[in-house]
């Protein structure tokens, strides 16, 4: 998210949209409050709070540039959470 325009909100907010409307129960961490006054490691720490309560971690394209979705893909090997990306899980090629 860091460094992309808007934080690439809007990309989040897409994959979630066609998530959902395929009936996935999607966890966001681009939804709700953001205080941009906030540190990096404060939105970690949230992002991996909520990622111990899912079963997927759905990747959007360019991932792995990003600091903080190598972090959470590094926490969700660790902790048997299964990584794949989003254009697979939309054309039910998910694992």
């Amino acid at each position: 998210m860091s460094g992309i325009e808007g934080f690439n909100f809007p990309a989040f907010a897409e994959a979630a949209s066609e998530l959902r409307r395929r009936g996935y129960d999607v966890v966001n961490p681009a939804e709700g409050t953001v205080d941009f006054s906030r540190p990096w490691s404060y939105y970690m720490r949230r992002a991996i709070r909520m990622l111990t309560e899912c079963d997927a971690i759905a990747l959007l394209e360019g991932w792995e540039q990003s600091r903080g979705a190598r972090l959470e893909v590094y926490v969700g090997r660790h902790l048997d959470i299964p990584a794949t990306p989003v254009a697979d899980m939309i054309n039910g090629d998910a694992v």
